[in-house]
């Protein structure tokens, strides 16, 4: 089970790439916009099963098909 902080979308921008070298080394992050779950920033090789689950309980299905299409196209 992945556990996930929560950020702020303003920290989240204010400092994105302390995000990405945290995520790189397996940490998992809830974005929030006014406290309200909006993205998920996981780890390289997170399986998908795991996103799509978190993402459907926050009404973002439609965000995890377009997630889901990114990632096949690699």
């Amino acid at each position: 089970m992945t556990i996930y902080s929560d950020v702020g979308a303003y920290d989240a921008k204010t400092n994105f790439s302390e995000l990405l070298r945290k995520a790189r080394s397996g940490m998992a992050f809830h974005i929030t916009n006014r406290g309200e779950h909006v993205a998920d920033l996981v780890p390289p090789g997170t399986e998908l099963t795991m996103v799509l689950k978190p993402l459907r309980e926050c009404n973002l299905y439609r965000i995890s098909l377009l997630f889901r299409v990114l990632i096949l196209r690699r």
